[in-house]
């Protein structure tokens, strides 16, 4: 994942975008290496595999004192959102392709102020940055 700035700045009854960038390296078959041992290439039998997005997991959470408060929960095209966020939260709709899994937020309250996690992870990778969120205005 890239280094997102430390801050995002947003008017109340505004838009923000919670910028978070990552990119995943794909999955490489075992191959043989000059310095282990070589297998032989087994047939594969087709099946059914998830395809990448499906595998790609997204998780925004607001990050308090005494608890996370999930924001958003992307997975397969299937989006979860929590109570406080409904109506004025997405992500991109093909964010593997993108490399990009940013949240934008709309219609902000002094409320939304804080420090929120990224976390992307899809298959054994999982990386995760923080952003924090100004919300100026009235």
């Amino acid at each position: 994942m890239q280094k997102s700035p430390p801050a995002a700045t947003g008017s109340l009854a505004g838009r923000v975008v919670l910028p978070c960038h990552f990119s995943i390296a794909p999955a490489l078959p075992h191959s043989s290496s000059p310095h282990g041992p070589s297998y032989p290439a087994l047939p594969q039998a087709p099946r059914a595999t998830p395809s990448p997005t499906e595998e790609l997991r997204i998780k925004w959470s607001k990050l308090e004192e005494a608890e996370e408060k999930v924001v958003l929960v992307a997975q397969g095209g299937v989006v979860k959102v929590g109570q406080d966020y409904m109506h004025r939260v997405t992500v991109p709709g093909q964010p593997l392709l993108l490399g990009d899994a940013s949240l934008v937020m709309e219609r902000l309250r002094a409320s939304d102020a804080g420090l929120y996690r990224c976390e992307v992870m899809h298959g054994m990778e999982d990386t995760q940055d923080t952003v924090t969120l100004n919300v100026t205005g009235e």
